[in-house]
């Protein structure tokens, strides 16, 4: 008597043909087999990977952008003080005889929002430079052949002055605007020197040519090394001889610690860097109206 095979519903019914598989693959136990090894391999659509960039981007663009924007206005009235410090004795503007004074003076005569005087620019600068990292950052870490989690101190200086480099060239024009706009001491209810930054890129290049939008990029591109390699060696440095977190119980203790030398380490770097800032911050008031 010839035998039946077993069908799905546990009757009798024709069995696999020849040269079938069962529908798990080789395994026949159901398991994903080599009939959906390809799902293993799946690769996603170029639109699904520029969505995902794009999502990225916008949230660096809003994080960065945006908590670096409240950063710099927080400290604007002392960045103010500090270029007009650095400048105020090449104008023909009221002169402060110190930082003290500069603070007082300027909401009693230029009002308050003086304090802010060239802020907008300064922010302003924060999107294409965001924009750069983004876009380039990637790229030049496989320039020198980085593209391991944690490259050396070397490829991160090289990394860094290469990007610094890239990013003074494209935003140096808006860091000249700001120094002239802050640099302006006009007192409240007069004429401004400047209606903007878009006001005093275009004067500055109509007066003293394109060069002029660059004076004192040379110091200034001159100087992202020495500050790179201070406040990178000095983080290094700070962070060797943190305490072991394992041995606080507090779960913060780590990036607190992370988060304060970085800035003593930025610090640093900025005060022994700060000569080369004020001999750029004159150079680019050289020729200025004022």
């Amino acid at each position: 008597m010839t035998a039946h095979k077993e069908g799905r519903g546990g009757g009798p019914g024709p069995g696999p043909g020849p040269g079938s598989e069962p529908r798990g693959g080789h395994n026949g136990n159901g398991s994903a087999g080599d009939g959906y090894h390809g799902a293993a391999n799946y690769t996603p659509h170029w639109t699904t990977r520029a969505f995902d960039t794009a999502k990225l981007f916008s949230l660096q663009l809003v994080t960065i952008g945006g908590s670096g924007a409240l950063a710099k206005t927080a400290v604007a009235p002392l960045e103010r003080v500090k270029i007009l410090m650095q400048v105020q004795s090449m104008t023909k503007g009221h002169q402060y005889r110190g930082a003290w004074q500069a603070l007082r003076g300027i909401g009693q005569r230029e009002g308050y929002w003086a304090y802010y005087r060239g802020n907008g620019t300064n922010v302003a600068r924060l999107f294409p430079e965001v924009t750069l990292k983004f876009v380039l950052h990637d790229q030049i870490k496989l320039m020198f052949n980085a593209e391991t989690k944690s490259p050396s101190l070397r490829d991160r200086l090289a990394i860094g002055a290469t990007t610094g480099l890239v990013r003074t060239a494209v935003v140096y024009p808006l860091e000249l605007a700001r120094t002239r706009i802050s640099a302006d001491t006009t007192a409240v209810g007069a004429r401004k020197l400047y209606h903007g930054s878009a006001d005093c890129l275009m004067r500055t290049f109509r007066n003293e040519g394109a060069a002029g939008l660059y004076k004192g990029v040379l110091i200034s591109s001159a100087g992202v090394i020495p500050y790179l390699t201070i406040s990178f060696a000095a983080y290094e440095d700070l962070k060797d001889r943190l305490p072991d977190s394992k041995n606080f119980k507090c779960s913060l203790w780590n990036p607190l610690a992370k988060m304060s030398i970085g800035a003593a380490a930025s610090i640093l770097a900025q005060t022994v860097t700060f000569p080369i800032d004020t001999v750029r911050r004159r150079m680019q008031m050289s020729g200025a109206p004022g």
